[in-house]
């Protein structure tokens, strides 16, 4: 697998807003898909998340991310709460080389 680079013809699905699947077979297979993609770049310090969407997947939501040091995944997540103050900070993007934009987070 590999990251998705912006193309014309690939931008709506890369900017598509994931589905949610229920199919626990096919959403653990996606992880462990973007697992593999993210796994080597976040060891020479190239990422810290992955969403599916990034390296082409649409219909699952599944997103990784480094926490304390380990590769987490989720599935199908859903924002319960929100506590804290937004934060906007300097992201870079996999699917678009050498660009950052500026990105709200909640803290």
């Amino acid at each position: 697998m590999k990251i998705v680079k912006l193309q014309k013809s690939r931008k709506n699905s890369i900017n598509k807003e994931c589905s949610a699947s229920n199919n626990k077979d096919y959403n653990y297979n996606v992880a462990m898909k973007c697992f593999s993609v993210l796994s080597p770049l976040v060891k020479k310090g190239e990422a810290v998340g992955l969403a599916c969407n990034q390296i082409g997947i649409t219909n699952a939501r599944v997103f990784l991310a480094v926490i304390n040091n380990k590769i987490r995944y989720f599935i199908n997540p859903v924002i319960t709460k929100k506590i804290g103050n937004d934060v906007v900070l300097k992201e870079s993007c996999l699917s678009i080389n050498k660009k950052s934009f500026n990105v709200s987070r909640n803290t």
